[in-house]
């Protein structure tokens, strides 16, 4: 049942990802829309689970049951987020950890206080060599 649906959530985000790449082809603008991030990181954490447990890591989301609700583009950020989380899952060693961190919170921005979120992937892996440390954001165009 459990293998049923993986599947069908594998299914489901393979579409998702197809969905987004023909966007990303078109150059859309972004189609933002209030969003619990509590509930992506859950979703992500459920779809990731089982890449987690083949690789002998422990991926847990670090979120109360508060919605922390954001003003995103949904397709996107789920993307961005899943990518975050599969990077850290193969970085990390058998034995160790991923958390999905979300928390809310207020920052200074020109003079007014505005209402923030951050969506936060950590992982106790070894970390970024510095050779790659320059180059980490840099596009791979490979």
């Amino acid at each position: 049942m459990r293998s049923a649906q993986v599947i069908e959530q594998s299914a489901g985000r393979m579409t998702t990802i197809l969905r987004q790449l023909l966007d990303f082809a078109r150059r859309r603008p972004a189609q933002t829309q209030p969003f619990d991030l509590v509930a992506l990181a859950r979703v992500t954490t459920n779809l990731l689970a089982t890449l987690a447990e083949k690789k002998g890591v422990s991926l847990e989301p670090l979120a109360g049951d508060a919605a922390v609700v954001a003003e995103v583009d949904v397709g996107p950020m789920q993307q961005a987020l899943t990518h975050l989380v599969v990077n850290a899952i193969q970085a990390v060693p058998p034995g160790g950890h991923v958390w999905i961190q979300v928390v809310a919170g207020s920052r200074a921005i020109e003079g007014t206080v505005a209402r923030c979120a951050l969506l936060q992937v950590r992982d106790d892996g070894p970390g970024i060599t510095p050779e790659h440390l320059a180059s980490g954001l840099e596009p791979c165009l490979a």
